[in-house]
């Protein structure tokens, strides 16, 4: 048990064979979780993501860049939440647990964005899951070619939580759809759901002899119709942010609590060591690297709707007057229930 070696191999040719030596330990504890369901489906996914989250966050460039300045619109042109009254689900078959989004979700608006859609396809009823998501897929790439590598002028990167790898398709899609629409994982007697999608309670599916049918909820239809010209630009506007974490405070109380956790520990503008310390704390059931990779994701969701500084500041994160504001007035709330 001095090591252990794990042999990515996978097909097609155009992929490559890579062998790396791990602790043996370190090796138990991934099949471990894999078996679990925590992660997966395979040693590959789970090393091919986690060098993808790990190249993307220090910008390291691709090898393969096609189309890199997109369209040429303007960022702001290119994609805005979209949304029409159709068939909605009060209810539905899949079982939600209230927990926080993790690993790879980044950003926000391509989630509500992709509900806009889901609104538009089920305008004259509820419409197959599978359907669904194919439809959303699709749409998500041909923003993503139109996005190109342009990121924001913090250095962003704009495409972030779209699929944007052709080499890698399938691993590119299967991100998208996870971390991105959410996941339905049949336990036999039960279908359970996760991600944005159901996290967040944007959507419920009803099973039929034929079909696992999807459709919005009222909660979604009614963030939609409040949350105001929001697009791939960001910070998002005040009203649209205070419009989107009502949603979650409401509707997905342990996302905002991970989100409101991230913006108390900001406040006392930590070093990125210090931050990841405080949530080992607060979560000792987390690993390192869940712990590097989830508050990575809610720093950036932060940034994203005008929380936090867009970077660190002398070293250390800091809040900003809204991300006070909102925070304060939610823990207002608390004192008073």
């Amino acid at each position: 048990r001095g090591g252990g070696t794990v042999e990515v191999i996978a097909r097609p040719s155009n992929d490559r064979v890579l062998r790396v030596d791990l602790p043996a330990e370190l090796v138990d504890r991934l099949d471990a979780a894999i078996a679990s369901g925590l992660v997966g489906p395979s040693r590959k996914a789970v090393i091919a993501s986690s060098l993808s989250t790990q190249l993307d966050r220090v910008g390291a460039p691709s090898p393969i860049v096609q189309n890199p300045l997109g369209d040429g619109r303007p960022i702001a042109e290119l994609a805005h939440v979209s949304w029409v009254a159709c068939s909605t689900f009060n209810s539905g078959d899949a079982l939600i647990a209230d927990e926080a989004l993790r690993g790879m979700h980044v950003r926000d608006f391509p989630s509500i964005w992709a509900a806009g859609l889901l609104t538009q396809m089920c305008q004259s009823g509820p419409v197959p899951w599978d359907r669904a998501v194919r439809a959303l897929t699709d749409a998500a790439w041909e923003l993503s070619d139109a996005i190109g590598s342009r990121r924001s002028p913090d250095g962003t990167k704009i495409a972030a939580q779209l699929p944007a790898n052709r080499v890698k398709r399938a691993s590119a899609e299967q991100a998208f759809r996870d971390f991105t629409i959410g996941k339905l994982v049949d336990r036999g007697d039960t279908i359970e759901g996760s991600g944005p999608f159901f996290n967040w309670k944007l959507a419920q599916v009803q099973l039929t002899e034929e079909h696992v049918l999807v459709a919005p909820t009222p909660a979604c239809m009614a963030l939609l119709s409040d949350i105001g010209p929001i697009n791939l630009a960001f910070p998002h506007a005040e009203a649209s942010t205070r419009v989107f974490f009502r949603h979650l405070q409401q509707h997905a109380r342990a996302d905002w609590g991970a989100l409101a956790e991230t913006l108390r520990l900001a406040h006392g503008q930590p070093t990125r060591a210090e931050l990841l310390q405080a949530f080992r704390r607060a979560r000792a059931w987390w690993t390192a690297a869940e712990v590097s990779t989830n508050v990575a994701g809610y720093v950036a969701r932060c940034r994203e709707w005008g929380l936090m500084d867009p970077k660190l500041v002398d070293g250390a994160y800091r809040t900003t007057a809204l991300g006070d504001a909102i925070l304060e007035e939610a823990l207002r709330a608390v004192t008073k229930a």
